[in-house]
């Protein structure tokens, strides 16, 4: 049942694998060092950062809380893996249990001609994998502005942070998945699986390492760049964006590594507010590290 997700990924019209991304190497780090820039910041810009992120529409703000397992397509093979490889060690760096080896993929990046006729081919085929999203949903979703689309599959998590059941939304039967995606009715909610489309287009000379940086931060949060004002601080969600020839993080900013071990550091039971000052505070508290 889990070749279902190979099949969404390869009957789909993502680019055949071509050489799209810069030659240069990401910048070696380990687990626990992958911020190369950041600046401090005034509290006021760490909340507004905060808040223009964590759009919790229905209460707490969601998060992954299985094990995560990436896995990329559309690039070359061995940018593919790189991509994959480089979102396992994020995901360790933030407090984000990586799968084994072999796992089913449950947080996808695929890089697509058209991140459009991607969403309009997958919907079309595999309708399930949008879990609750009504067409009406899927069609604003691929029209919006930007080269990327990003969406998540949530269900249920019980008061200990463990999901109810875990169920790979993109394996089994309409409805098998449709069971699985009402559990997101309910709140606390955890993701089952995470999607994001981008555009060949928008990965033109960037590196594995920036486009894995920046699949981690739409994979693993819920969240819309768009959201962020202008003169926000430095992020790697500028990346895909930005003008060619545009200064961009070669990585994630002390800003988004922030953001993200504040959200995993935090208990998806908690109150909205108490998690956003829990991430606001992981934020300040890397902006105040020596050499930040």
């Amino acid at each position: 049942m889990r070749f279902a997700v190979r099949a969404v990924l390869a009957g789909a019209c993502f680019v055949p694998a071509a050489p799209a991304l810069a030659q240069v190497p990401p910048p070696a780090s380990s687990s626990s060092d992958i911020v190369v820039t950041g600046r401090r910041g005034q509290e006021q810009q760490v909340r507004d950062f905060v808040a223009a992120l964590t759009p919790a529409e229905a209460g707490a703000i969601p998060r992954f809380v299985d094990e995560v397992c990436p896995a990329a397509a559309g690039l070359l093979p061995a940018q593919n893996e790189a991509v994959a490889a480089r979102l396992r060690q994020v995901a360790a760096a933030i407090g984000l249990k990586a799968a084994a080896e072999g796992c089913s993929p449950n947080a996808f990046i695929v890089v697509a001609d058209s991140k459009r006729a991607f969403l309009e081919a997958v919907a079309k085929k595999h309708p399930q994998s949008f879990g609750l999203m009504t067409a009406r949903d899927i069609r604003r979703l691929a029209a919006a502005p930007g080269r990327a689309a990003a969406w998540q599959i949530a269900g249920a998590v019980d008061r200990k942070d463990q999901p109810q059941r875990y169920n790979d939304i993109f394996s089994g039967s309409p409805s098998e998945a449709w069971e699985t995606a009402a559990r997101a009715r309910g709140n606390p909610r955890g993701f089952d699986a995470a999607v994001l489309v981008v555009e060949m287009r928008g990965v033109h000379g960037l590196t594995a390492g920036q486009v894995a940086d920046y699949a981690a931060m739409r994979l693993f949060a819920h969240l819309d760049p768009a959201r962020l004002p202008s003169g926000s601080p430095p992020t790697i969600l500028t990346a895909l964006d930005a003008p060619m020839g545009s200064d961009v993080p070669v990585t994630l900013t002390a800003w988004d590594a922030g953001f993200l071990r504040g959200l995993y550091a935090t208990s998806i039971n908690r109150r909205t507010a108490t998690q956003r000052a829990e991430i606001a505070g992981k934020i300040t508290e890397g902006l105040a590290a020596p050499g930040r």
